[in-house]
């Protein structure tokens, strides 16, 4: 049986786990992934989350992700980690992460998605011949 490649490392998720996965979760396996690279430890086993060496740190990290996720929203948070001025920041409790975060939740409030007028449906005219339904419009 060939084995499954993965476009991202969020997809290596079964589906009976997808729907146990958090935005909590993601963010933490980012910062951990970032750890691993920085420490020289190469790729994050498989559930690293139940292995005694990341259990208690895992945990920790995942409160602090949800404490930062109930002011910010997922993609600011994301984007802060994956930014150059965060670059040695590896805890989700740095208060260095805060300003960072709080410069991308800026720029995501302040984009604006305008409505285009595509998106407004008209009634379609018939083609063909008139019938009595045509005369009632």
């Amino acid at each position: 049986m060939q084995s499954k490649k993965y476009d991202s490392q969020f997809d290596a998720f079964s589906e009976k786990e997808e729907p146990k996965i958090t935005d909590g979760n993601r963010l933490c396996e980012k910062i951990f992934q970032k750890r691993a690279i920085v420490n020289n430890e190469g790729k994050l086993p498989d559930k690293f989350w139940n292995l005694p060496k990341y259990k208690g740190q895992y945990t920790g990290q995942i409160v602090a992700a949800n404490k930062l996720l109930q002011k910010y929203s997922m993609l600011a948070i994301s984007k802060a980690i994956d930014s150059k001025d965060a670059k040695y920041i590896l805890s989700f409790r740095n208060k260095k992460l805060v300003p960072i975060i709080e410069k991308y939740q800026k720029e995501i409030d302040n984009t604006i998605i305008e409505k285009s007028d595509e998106s407004v449906r008209t009634t379609r005219k018939p083609l063909g011949k008139k019938n009595l339904f045509s005369e009632l419009d």
